[in-house]
């Protein structure tokens, strides 16, 4: 007498990976953003450290640094006309300091947080990945733009 076995039927396994194919497909996208808008946060508190320390030493000296070397801040290090910490490299260009991730240091991909002191600080967004990034950011509903691919979204800190 032969036995009942219960198996998966093909039909069975392949309904089974198509519902795991579409739930990666849903989450995926939502899983880069969210690692975007870490590194944009990183970004941010970056930069604050930078404008705090500038604040201090132009307190001190009566004007602000170009070099970040006199700001003392530990963990940063110069590179290329830029200073390097962690994941993010940050530019000091007075009237404003920005900074952005290091894989994009060298080209308009990714979000630039800026800071100068009349505008404050703003995420700019030059691509349309960008443009959602700033835009979760900031919750800042009005960036203002200069171009349909150039945005400034501004938040307070």
């Amino acid at each position: 007498m032969q036995g009942n076995k219960q198996a998966f039927t093909l039909i069975e396994l392949l309904v089974v990976v198509l519902i795991i194919g579409i739930l990666a497909a849903v989450a995926l996208p939502q899983y880069k953003l969210a690692i975007e808008k870490t590194r944009v946060v990183e970004q941010i508190q970056w930069l604050k450290a930078l404008v705090r320390a500038q604040e201090i030493y132009r307190l001190a000296n009566g004007r602000f640094s170009l070099d970040l070397a006199q700001l003392e801040l530990d963990g940063w290090a110069e590179e290329d006309g830029g200073y390097v910490v962690g994941s993010t490299v940050c530019f000091v260009s007075l009237p404003m300091m920005y900074c952005k991730p290091k894989k994009y240091r060298n080209s308009n991909q990714g979000p630039y947080i800026s800071y100068t002191k009349d505008k404050g600080f703003f995420c700019r967004s030059f691509t349309e990945d960008a443009y959602k990034i700033c835009r979760a950011v900031s919750y800042d509903n009005n960036p203002t733009c200069s171009s349909s691919s150039i945005c400034d979204f501004y938040f307070k800190y």
